[in-house]
């Protein structure tokens, strides 16, 4: 189970929660990309899910990182299509299967993407890719310390 990091940031943020996959669906979903989740996101999908946020701040600490605020998380087998972390249009950005480093995993406010990184040595990093530009920012060493910088909105 994860930690009430994240419970608490579902209580004061969210505005829609996503019903939950089921294991398999989980499974299925890594099986058709061809790669394994980094086990704290897994673990966030089985008991979260993604959703919709009421725009809280991303608080980080590298001062060359956008200024920007959490807008949506995408879940597994949710009714609507923009929303589903399974969605072709979703997964297609990073690669052809099998070869993906990075995985979509929603967006922000300023329509910046949020990913989480599933290979390599820094493997579970959450980061933003910056819409208008290549810029890439590693924002938390995880799911949980990623959901720990959300502050309520300014």
């Amino acid at each position: 189970m994860l930690s009430e990091t994240i419970e608490s940031a579902y209580q004061s943020f969210c505005r829609t929660r996503f019903n939950l996959p089921t294991t398999t669906d989980i499974s299925n979903f890594e099986t058709k990309l061809g790669l394994s989740l980094p086990n704290d996101y897994r673990q966030f999908l089985r008991e979260f899910n993604g959703g919709v946020f009421s725009d809280p701040d991303i608080v980080v600490a590298d001062p060359n990182c956008p200024e920007d605020c959490l807008t949506l998380l995408y879940g597994l087998s949710v009714v609507q299509p923009s929303a589903d972390l399974a969605r072709p249009a979703n997964i297609a950005v990073f690669g052809p299967v099998g070869t993906r480093e990075v995985l979509p995993i929603g967006y922000t406010l300023m329509g910046n993407l949020l990913y989480v990184l599933v290979a390599g040595p820094e493997r579970g990093i959450i980061g933003l890719k910056q819409k208008s530009s290549d810029n890439y920012f590693h924002l938390a060493k995880g799911i949980e310390a990623f959901f720990a910088q959300l502050r309520p909105g300014s």
